[in-house]
């Protein structure tokens, strides 16, 4: 953040409208003005100044900015390149390619994803960043006996690797190891009571032991926790179906769909609800410090 502070404190005047830039405009002008834009949400305008700073000078900062942007604007393609320029200007940033795995997790390039996160681990094997994106690539190519060892891996790198016990709790039901997921479930409600993901975990965990008095419970916790959470309606109103509550489980339904019209509810998804947490991930500091 003094980084972002010594730049807003400088002497150029960022530009307030997207109107064209002008030629004589300066390498230092077009960087610190689009930075401005970045954060002031101006982002024609700002990806207009990056691209024609480095059209006057080749600077890693203006790539890292850029790789930002597409993300904001879900180009993912263009996203991954501007991580590739940065990497391979700087092969020994880690960073760097932490943050190249995250993008082509978001664009479900998996080859890449191990690519990267293969570099990472070649200079620490316990990085944890790198074996939860390992993990949760398996999880997504439904690779759940291999998620189950990368997160295995994190968890003994970090005992309270909070993510690491959610979504290995989840690939556990996926092979039917319920009680191996009922104790990633008491682990994390342990460190994180209350937490809405925890909650749901361990309503489906309920849900698979058969227990569905408790499932219910645990369900209706998770929507006291975040009234907006609409796999716990959804999943809820299956479970109230199946337990003959029909009025209860079409009040649930309806509820999902109204939270989520877009979507098709009623899908039996263990994975359905727990939140991916990529974009948090690319909001840390970025690989140069800024």
């Amino acid at each position: 953040m003094s980084f972002f502070k010594k730049l807003f404190g400088g002497e150029s005047k960022p530009q307030t409208t997207e109107e064209p830039i002008k030629e004589e405009v300066s390498f230092d002008t077009l960087k610190y003005d689009g930075i401005r834009a970045l954060r002031n949400g101006q982002l024609d305008f700002a990806e207009q100044c990056f691209l024609q700073a480095l059209e006057r000078e080749e600077d890693l900062e203006i790539h890292d900015h850029l790789s930002q942007l597409y993300l904001m604007r879900d180009r993912l393609d263009e996203a991954l390149d501007e991580v590739r320029i940065m990497a391979e200007a700087q092969p020994d940033n880690m960073r760097v390619f932490l943050r190249m795995a995250h993008v082509a997790f978001m664009k479900e390039d998996y080859e890449t994803l191990r690519e990267a996160c293969d570099v990472v681990l070649s200079q620490d094997e316990k990085d944890v960043e790198a074996l939860l994106l390992l993990g949760r690539g398996a999880l997504a190519k439904e690779q759940w006996e291999e998620a189950v060892a990368w997160l295995s891996k994190g968890i003994d790198a970090e005992p309270r690797f909070v993510d690491g016990y959610l979504f290995r709790g989840d690939a556990f039901l996926h092979l039917g190891q319920v009680d191996d997921a009922r104790a990633d479930a008491d682990q994390l409600l342990t460190m994180i009571p209350d937490n809405e993901d925890a909650l749901l975990l361990m309503a489906r965990v309920e849900k698979a032991s058969g227990n569905y008095d408790a499932a219910l419970e645990y369900y209706g916790q998770v929507i006291d926790a975040n009234p907006f959470n609409v796999a716990a309606y959804a999943e809820r109103g299956e479970l109230r179906s199946i337990m003959g509550d029909m009025l209860g489980s079409v009040d649930d339904i309806e509820m999902a769909k109204s939270l989520r019209p877009e979507s098709t509810i009623g899908d039996d998804n263990a994975q359905q609800g727990i939140e991916h947490k990529v974009e948090d991930a690319m909001r840390k500091a970025s690989p140069f410090g800024l």
